[in-house]
């Protein structure tokens, strides 16, 4: 695999019911151009189940494609989501780099 290229996207807004079906395709559009992937999410104002199953979703899509992604700065309302469900957090942004 080739460190070369990794981009970093930056999500602001809803992470939600309502924009995941617009944002999953650009996602793995995204995910199938690049050797690397950065997911900064510091500026999502709101997230719901929808939204972390998107988040799960990138993680398993990256690990199938075997590309390096880092989920990086969870803003408050993912935090929030994610204890709200017991989900385990670090589960999703632990750096993940195939071998």
């Amino acid at each position: 695999m080739s460190t070369t290229e990794c981009a970093t996207w930056r999500l602001e807004g809803a992470l939600t019911l309502y924009t995941v079906e617009t944002l999953r395709p650009q996602m793995m559009d995204r995910l199938s151009h690049r050797d690397g992937f950065e997911w900064d999410l510091a500026r999502v104002d709101s997230c719901d189940c929808a939204g972390l199953q998107l988040l799960c979703s990138a993680r398993k899509s990256a690990v199938a494609a075997e590309i390096s992604l880092k989920i990086i700065n969870p803003s408050p309302a993912i935090v929030t989501a994610a204890e709200g469900l017991g989900l385990d957090l670090a589960e999703i942004t632990n750096p993940l780099t195939p071998v």
